[in-house]
């Protein structure tokens, strides 16, 4: 039998030759829809780093580390975000992403990165390589039946929504004393673009992607590979909101996987993103699933959505404070540092 073999693929000439099987392994694996795996090898193929165990011309097991530029306490730092981790299904079970996460590892600590992270399919799987649980989202679900009433947490008296036909303004949706527009990233003009990239950044936030034009547009992209898209949120043509929606493939169901708001705000916006979504589609009986970050809702029905490694005590020792970073090992300062601190990464790939 043919020795396992690790291959580092860090250039588009070197990924070339994989690219067929890479993307048949990953539909396999990830069930993603053939057109959003399209986009991916077209587009964040080209700038990442792929590892891949082989045995002999066969892939096994793989990782993808993606490049992101993320603005952390207000500090703009170039990480990898682990993603596309699987293993054969017939190979599982015999540490081959052991192997790739050490690696990875070694390589974003290499590059002098004070963490990496991840979305967990599950947070045990990753708890032997000291991740550590970071952040959380809350599932906020708007039943197709379900009838819109008021919220206690907001002033408006009533849900009652009027929602005219779509014109080139995008969706104007009255709610009580809110009057919000729903402007489809294909819409935004430069300006607005602008706008919107100052308001992603004022937001109180401790973690997120630098929301640049070019970021925005890679989402849209995203969105639009299920049937979504990006949408900007104004009251009085105020940015409230940027939000992110994809639909499943018979339309039943519609997730909001992006709601950059502030706290009061982000219910407000799920209905009538909800209202939008239905209108779009002329399909009134969709369901409408929102992660919303855990903060904001009931935290029992929290769930871990980012996971980070650290990998540079010295970056974690600046953010406490000098007297208790002397003799600390890396879990005790990660710890700290998560202390009152919530990390919303709420990313594809």
């Amino acid at each position: 039998m043919d020795q396992i073999k690790m291959k580092d693929l860090q250039t588009e000439a070197e990924k070339k030759p994989f690219a067929a099987a890479v993307k048949a392994l990953w539909i396999e694996m990830f069930e993603d829809k053939e057109s959003y795996v399209d986009h991916y090898m077209s587009s964040t193929w080209k700038h990442n780093r792929v590892l891949l165990l082989l045995r002999g011309e066969e892939i096994v097991s793989m990782l993808h580390l993606n490049p992101y530029t993320c603005i952390v306490q207000g500090e703009r730092l170039d990480l990898h975000y682990i993603v596309g981790v699987c293993t054969k299904k017939a190979e599982q079970g015999k540490g081959y992403m052991g192997q790739l996460v050490t690696e990875a590892l070694r390589i974003c600590k290499e590059d002098g990165e004070p963490f990496t992270y991840l979305m967990p399919a599950a947070e045990a799987i990753y708890r032997p390589y000291d991740f550590v649980s970071a952040g959380w989202c809350d599932k906020f679900v708007i039943e197709a039946e379900e009838v819109e009433e008021a919220d206690p947490s907001l002033s408006q008296a009533r849900w009652d929504v009027i929602v005219p036909e779509l014109g080139q303004a995008g969706s104007i949706q009255n709610v009580g004393n809110h009057t919000l527009q729903i402007c489809p990233f294909d819409r935004w003009t430069a300006g607005q673009t602008k706008q919107l990239e100052s308001f992603a950044a004022e937001l109180p936030m401790d973690m997120h992607a630098a929301w640049t034009a070019a970021y925005f547009a890679e989402t849209d992209q995203q969105m639009k590979c299920y049937d979504g898209e990006l949408v900007a949120v104004c009251d009085q043509e105020k940015p409230i909101a940027i939000a992110a929606y994809l639909c499943e493939e018979d339309q039943s169901e519609a997730e909001i996987t992006h709601v950059l708001a502030a706290k009061q705000y982000q219910k407000l916006v799920c209905r009538q993103l909800a209202e939008y979504v239905r209108k779009r589609l002329n399909k009134q009986d969709i369901r409408l699933v929102c992660n919303l970050p855990a903060y904001s809702f009931d935290a029992e029905r929290m769930y871990c959505t980012t996971m980070i490694r650290p990998l540079q005590e010295e970056w974690f020792a600046k953010r406490i404070s000098p007297a208790d970073g002397d003799c600390m090992n890396i879990q005790i300062l990660v710890k700290l540092w998560l202390q009152g601190v919530m990390i919303y990464t709420p990313e594809l790939v």
